[in-house]
């Protein structure tokens, strides 16, 4: 009996887990602050920024398998909203340059992605990257992955 029991608390918690990134709570309840670094904003990394703002966004990628967005309404409002975020950190990123900062960030903006196809949500994660690349920030704490998937996936790769 007592090895039933365990096992229907596994499924309540596993299926509590799903429903909850399903539903999108999980995301919503996300921590952006753990862990924490610092971040060292540079002139250099400022430039980087502003960059990676001014590359056109959201056309074709065929090395990353990517065909653009469907019609230039489409790119030019997904390309807004990357453009948004990284205005955003170019302007404020330089009072508190910090990993949680960031995350907090992309975690504000990111609802506003979610009205685009699957395929530039994707494409959006790519450019989110290569912003937390440019600032020497090595993961986001799976925040990413629980927004796009509705579970942190990088735990199950890393065995935890």
């Amino acid at each position: 009996m007592k090895v039933l029991i365990a096992i229907a608390v596994i499924f309540g918690i596993l299926l509590g887990v799903v429903l909850a990134g399903v539903t999108g709570f999980l995301f919503r309840v996300w921590p952006t602050s753990m862990p924490d670094s610092d971040l060292v904003v540079t002139p250099e990394v400022i430039r980087n920024l502003k960059s990676l703002r001014a590359e056109p966004k959201f056309g074709p990628d065929p090395k990353r398998f990517y065909p653009g967005a469907t019609n230039e309404a489409t790119r030019k409002g997904a390309e807004q909203c990357v453009n948004i975020v990284i205005d955003y950190l170019i302007v404020e990123l330089q009072k508190t340059p910090k990993k949680s900062f960031v995350l907090a960030a992309f975690k504000h903006f990111l609802p506003a992605f979610e009205h685009f196809d699957s395929e530039e949500m994707d494409e959006t994660l790519h450019y989110l990257g290569q912003t937390m690349r440019i600032l020497g920030i090595d993961g986001s704490n799976e925040l990413l992955n629980v927004w796009r998937y509705g579970f942190p996936y990088g735990w199950v790769r890393k065995g935890g």
